[in-house]
């Protein structure tokens, strides 16, 4: 099953620690994908290894896209933090120092936060496909030597 949750976090971005955590178990399920167990046929684990791609790199795309969303709402909410202190701030403020008052808006930071959580989820995810991306170079190999006259290759 895909996971919809960049449309729940779309609607309710306070659901963000929910899909971490169901996107770290789905990092877990992947991890032990890469896993081939002793003795399983090479044509199984092929056949089967290309519906474990899509699914886990539409993971990764989805993670993309909260990543996205939330690094749209960091600059618009740093934005309007900024354009707030250049109202209200009667010294002249060059834009480094408006954009150091902003950085250090509680808010922000806590936007900013949330953005290396999802860039962190994702960079797990990340090493999930280049392991399958991996594995599938392996498994060509292996089908190399098959041809070449090694029948009953397992692994």
């Amino acid at each position: 099953m895909i996971s919809t949750w960049y449309s729940i976090i779309k609607a309710d971005e306070t659901r963000l620690p929910d899909a971490l955590a169901d996107f770290e178990q789905i990092f877990q399920a992947g991890t032990n994908e890469l896993n081939v167990a002793k003795g399983e046929l090479i044509s199984e684990v092929s056949r089967q290894l290309a519906s474990k791609m899509a699914y886990y790199y539409t993971v990764l795309q989805e993670l993309d896209a909260i990543l996205e969303h939330f690094e749209g709402l960091f600059e618009y909410e740093k934005a309007a933090v900024i354009q707030h202190a250049l109202k209200t701030n009667k010294h002249a403020l060059t834009y480094s120092a408006v954009e150091k008052l902003a950085n250090g808006d509680k808010h922000i930071y806590a936007i900013a936060q949330l953005i290396r959580d999802v860039k962190l989820q994702r960079n797990k995810m990340f090493g999930v496909v280049k392991g399958l991306e991996t594995l599938q170079w392996q498994l060509g190999n292996i089908t190399k030597l098959r041809v070449g006259g090694i029948e009953d290759a397992t692994l």
